[in-house]
């Protein structure tokens, strides 16, 4: 989501940018939920000083450092009265949850951060993250700039740390909006109010340096976003409501440069909801190269009736030239009787449409199931040992678990760490031989239990409170090759490093694949037809009826009703899905029905914007 000429020129000429409701409702739901959680996180972590706390005040107002990734700064509510135990800021806050992991690399917030920072080719990395909770009657905060803070730290020019807000709740006078100063940003640093009684004078902008009467304060939405120059003035106003508001700021920087508290690098995709979905040290190195989503997209051509020119010009809004095989998938010896029956399960059509590969297939798998059977060659007896695991991934080439010393695959792997695990989807009515699985064949190695592993699984794992116990060890799966089996006849062995060139499809794993698969059976039919007649590669005169099977970020299988039988084929999106949320999709059903209807020579000016 790019910065358009007019917005881009406002941010620069006033020191600041609304975009209102950049976010869905249900996205804001996960960032509460985050929110919530990683307060309580915090509060666990103080109140058993598990991570070295170190406690001080600063003008009588309580704070707390933990020693946790790096360093992180628990703000307490201010009340001088007495101790205060609500909690008001938390930063960094990014790695406390990986719904603001995902938020960092979302691709409506990392593109137009690149154009204010000119990196539009180079890239951006984060800065810091600040959870900021303006609790129901929770106080003001006084004017002043970011800049101030940050320059001693910052090993770059400090112009270039620019901020954006997302709020979490309605912002509103009642409840403390932020007020921005216009166009204060414009002469840099300004001067601290030094000549009171502050015990870090200069933190709060002297008043004399900018005009109070060009605050304007942000009122907006839940979701939406302001982005503002690290010189402009702003403020708080006290929240004399009874209701919390939340919001997360996020500040980046160009490419490469270290986090403000811990030093590390912390680079940015632009994949959200699939980013990389996860805690992990790449993410403070850079991602790995993703070979699947760096290939070239296919060149993009509708299949031509009659009626269409046959000149047309590609172009990126068209949808992929479809090539039909008919196929009968390998090794299975099938009865003569199913092999002339067109409507077996064993018969299929394959078409050259874009599908995800089985090792982003595994990939989802194990990110948005994270339970399986461990399988270990028992140490007394030397037969194969089985038991349900939990584990989690970090990032796209480790995954761990947590086990007591207690437990008999403790005492296996000692001897010896040849292990696999079983991952399958949740079984159902049918035939469990149809689902999808795979096993991932490892070495299992004892790993050092650090914060990273902790939080990690917990994140996965909420509930698994006793992975801190000492007698529970983190084990890491060393995966060294995996077998794949999608269904009958869909199964193939590939490597490791296949597998971690890979990322898991954000459809997937945010769920959003089957709720869009009713909405497109149930509201819109007749445009599935017609996409189906266009780019399915069967004979468009013979397709009765379709129904939509599955959704993934690059396209759709589909069940085609044909005059002599049923079909199944697929279609492709016009480009992949790089969200994977419920807008993503909708955009992704009008482009596809609009590259349809114009492969079909049908009016499109049918409504499809209720997609």
């Amino acid at each position: 989501m790019k910065l358009t000429t007019e917005e881009l020129t406002f941010y620069r000429e006033n020191g600041y940018l609304i975009k209102y409701n950049l976010f869905d409702q249900s996205e804001v739901k996960q960032l509460k939920i985050a929110a919530e959680n990683s307060v309580d996180a915090a509060k666990l972590f103080i109140n058993n000083n598990m991570y070295g706390n170190k406690p001080y005040t600063i003008d009588g107002n309580r704070f707390v450092d933990l020693r946790y990734n790096g360093n992180t700064t628990v703000q307490f509510e201010h009340d001088k009265e007495k101790e205060n135990n609500v909690v008001r800021v938390i930063e960094p806050i990014h790695h406390f949850d990986k719904t603001f992991e995902q938020l960092v690399d979302s691709k409506r917030l990392v593109e137009p951060m690149e154009q204010i920072l000119g990196q539009v080719h180079g890239g951006v990395s984060l800065w810091t993250s600040k959870l900021n909770l303006k609790r129901p009657h929770g106080s003001a905060f006084q004017y002043h700039q970011d800049s101030p803070y940050w320059e001693y730290d910052c090993k770059h020019n400090v112009d270039l740390l620019p901020n954006v807000i997302v709020y979490f709740d309605d912002a509103t006078l009642e409840n403390g909006a932020l007020h921005i100063v216009q166009k204060s940003h414009t002469k840099g640093v300004l001067p601290g109010r030094v000549n009171e009684d502050f015990e870090f004078p200069g933190f709060f902008t002297d008043k004399n340096s900018f005009n109070e009467q060009n605050a304007v304060p942000i009122i907006a939405k839940a979701g939406s976003v302001c982005f503002f120059n690290p010189h402009t003035v702003h403020g708080s106003m006290r929240n004399s409501t009874n209701q919390s508001r939340r919001a997360i700021i996020l500040t980046y920087q160009p490419l490469n440069m270290p986090l403000l508290k811990n030093g590390r690098i912390r680079n940015c995709t632009q994949h959200h909801l699939y980013p990389h979905h996860h805690l992990s040290s790449t993410s403070t190195t850079g991602r790995r190269k993703n070979n699947s989503l760096q290939q070239q997209e296919r060149t993009v051509k509708p299949n031509r009736t009659s009626a269409s020119s046959s000149n047309d010009e590609d172009n990126e809004n068209e949808a992929p030239t479809i090539e039909l095989v008919k196929a009968r998938r390998q090794g299975h010896s099938v009865p003569s009787t199913m092999r002339s029956n067109s409507g077996s399960a064993v018969t299929y059509f394959e078409n050259t449409a874009r599908k995800p590969t089985h090792a982003e297939k595994v990939q989802s798998l194990i990110e948005s199931i994270s339970k399986g059977t461990m399988s270990t060659i028992h140490h007394t007896n030397g037969y194969p040992y089985g038991s349900i695991i939990n584990f989690a991934r970090i990032g796209n080439d480790r995954i761990i678990t947590f086990v007591s010393k207690l437990a008999e695959h403790y005492a296996n792997i000692k001897k010896d760490p040849r292990a696999s695990i079983l991952v399958s989807v949740e079984q159902g009515e049918g035939d469990n031989l149809a689902t999808a699985r795979v096993t991932l064949l490892c070495d299992v190695e004892q790993v050092v239990k650090t914060d990273l592993e902790v939080h990690s699984f917990l994140n996965k794992h909420p509930k698994a409170y006793y992975i801190k116990f000492d007698d529970f060890h983190c084990l890491e799966f060393k995966v060294k090759t995996i077998r794949y089996i999608g269904g009958f006849g869909e199964m193939s062995w590939f490597g490791r490093n296949e597998l971690i060139d890979s990322e898991p499809d954000p459809v997937v794993i945010n769920g959003g694949g089957p709720d869009a698969v009713k909405h497109l059976k149930e509201d819109h039919h007749d445009a599935m037809v017609l996409v189906a007649k266009a780019f399915s590669g069967l004979p468009s005169n013979d397709i009765d009826d379709v129904v939509v099977l599955s959704i993934d970020r690059y396209g759709m299988d589909i069940l085609c009703s044909m005059t002599d039988g049923k079909r199944r084929s697929r279609v492709a999106f016009v480009k992949p899905l790089d969200v994977g949320d419920s807008n993503d999709m909708r955009l992704a059903s009008i482009a596809i029905t609009k590259a349809a209807r114009e492969a079909l020579n049908v009016n499109n000016n049918n409504n499809t914007s209720k997609l």
